[in-house]
């Protein structure tokens, strides 16, 4: 089978659909084979990264491949290889654009359910391309029922591009910020999807005692991981090579958290981090239960 991105955005998989995949997948993370991600990085901004998994209970195996060139649109593309463990046979290849932004939406929504205070209501998003789109489209689906107030970045006018396409939302109130300061005082829950930053957003200092941060990119958050009291990742291979890795108060994988090997929030006033760097076992996972709602 080849599946085209459109295929798989067609489908209109529900907010719950993708939060329940992240959870199961993660559930059973141990017994998955998953080496760290190959990178191959060119001094003129191309780079290759390689994702192998082999999910031997489900007969999966396979590859997503993610490349960028800088002067291409968009300048990041990605593909999945899916192939029947117990036969080597390659049963599909997909577009992998779309099953990244919607796992990746996914998985930081499902972050905030596990380690956020219970009645958070102040949300700060920075970085409103299509993957905090993503996350909002779940966050917002999944507490439909929460009155919030979501704080925008207003980097050139994307906050009131977000705000007029979440309009609908008549729980939601949206504040409109000129800095990053401004943005995350008196957060409870902090989505950044931005995908560079020289240096850290703001001191660490500006964010309140109980809240938890999700870099869903990754950047701009050290001292945060020097001052911050729990630290999660969902993949000690991924991380172990942070400048600061070695100096977290407390650190664990999510999949220990969600299995309950290792302790989550403990109070509401623990300043929590949470780094997802991206699996590839939820991009085959996400696959392969593609695959069967399409047959």
């Amino acid at each position: 089978m080849i599946i085209s991105d459109k295929q798989i955005s067609d489908l209109n998989i529900s907010s719950e659909q993708k939060s329940k995949w992240v959870d199961e997948c993660l559930r059973h993370k141990s017994e998955y084979d998953l080496p760290a991600k190959i990178s191959i990085k060119k001094d003129n901004g191309i780079f290759y990264n390689t994702m192998p998994a082999v999910m031997e209970p489900l007969d999966i195996a396979g590859v997503k491949l993610v490349n960028r060139y800088i002067d291409r649109v968009p300048a990041l593309d990605a593909k999945i290889l899916l192939y029947k463990y117990f036969t080597g046979l390659l049963d599909a290849i997909l577009d992998g654009n779309e099953i990244t932004a919607m796992r990746t939406g996914a998985v930081a929504v499902h972050s905030a359910r596990l380690f956020a205070v219970k009645d958070f209501s102040v949300v700060s998003m920075i970085g409103l391309g299509n993957i905090m789109t993503h996350t909002a489209d779940i966050l917002f689906d999944i507490y439909k029922d929460r009155k919030l107030t979501v704080k925008l970045f207003n980097f050139a006018d994307e906050g009131i591009r977000f705000m007029n396409r979440y309009c609908g939302y008549k729980n939601v109130n949206f504040v409109l910020c000129d800095s990053y300061e401004e943005t995350f005082s008196d957060s409870d829950l902090i989505f950044s999807a931005v995908s560079y930053v020289d240096g850290d957003f703001c001191d660490e200092s500006v964010y309140k005692k109980g809240c938890t941060v999700i870099p869903i990119h990754t950047r701009g958050f050290m001292q945060c991981d020097l001052s911050f009291d729990k630290v999660f990742g969902d993949d000690t291979a991924h991380l172990h090579d942070f400048k600061y890795f070695d100096k977290y108060k407390s650190f664990s994988e999510v999949a220990d958290v969600i299995c309950n090997r290792k302790p989550g929030r403990e109070s509401d006033d623990e300043r929590i981090l949470v780094y997802n760097i991206g699996l590839a076992i939820h991009d085959l996972y996400y696959s392969k239960r593609i695959i069967e709602m399409i047959k």
